[in-house]
């Protein structure tokens, strides 16, 4: 597996041998980020559920001004610290080793908004509305905060309160969907 694009372009990335780990493919993540293109300038991200750091190392190679990552997997972790090394990513990231719940508490009251949540759970789990619901319950995302789900193309997730699904990138039996705030409508009076 490699870096598709950016200034870490080609570099291969180290996959551990870690029970559940689905690593995002290569023709996954350049879809993604070709669709993200300029939006990742500067932004903020959040990577839940890591793994080896593809989605958020792609998103630093892309121009993203930093990623905080979220993996609970001590094997993961490693191989993802080793990840940011290679790639001349880390000094940009920060890792948390946690299960996603536990992060999302201990991110709250810490951190500067995001601007983009990368959120890659075990298809098995069927994790993703409840992924998403709890991030958009814990004010993590700046008011024009997007996240970008993967999962399996035949388990589609629900839109939180207060987002919408406005897009999704379907490769096989795979679909990343891309969810924004709503805008509140205007009273005309």
């Amino acid at each position: 597996m490699r870096v598709t694009g950016g200034t870490a372009r080609g570099r291969r990335l180290r996959v551990p041998s870690v029970d559940g780990l689905r690593p995002s493919t290569d023709r996954v993540r350049e879809t993604l980020f070709n669709v993200l293109g300029q939006q990742l300038d500067e932004v903020r991200v959040l990577d839940l559920f890591a793994g080896s750091g593809a989605l958020g190392i792609e998103a630093l190679s892309r121009g993203a001004a930093s990623c905080t990552f979220v993996e609970r997997d001590a094997v993961a972790a490693r191989a993802l610290r080793e990840n940011l090394e290679h790639t001349g990513t880390a000094e940009r990231a920060d890792l948390v080793r946690a299960d996603w719940r536990a992060a999302l508490r201990r991110l709250r009251p810490a951190t500067e908004a995001y601007d983009l949540a990368l959120i890659d759970p075990p298809y098995g789990l069927d994790l993703g509305s409840e992924v998403l619901r709890e991030l958009a319950a814990a004010g993590l995302m700046t008011p024009r905060g997007w996240f970008a789900l993967e999962h399996a193309s035949a388990r589609p997730p629900e839109a939180p309160d207060g987002y919408e699904c406005f897009r999704q990138l379907t490769m096989g039996s795979t679909t990343v969907s891309l969810f924004r705030r709503v805008e509140p409508e205007q009273d005309p009076c």
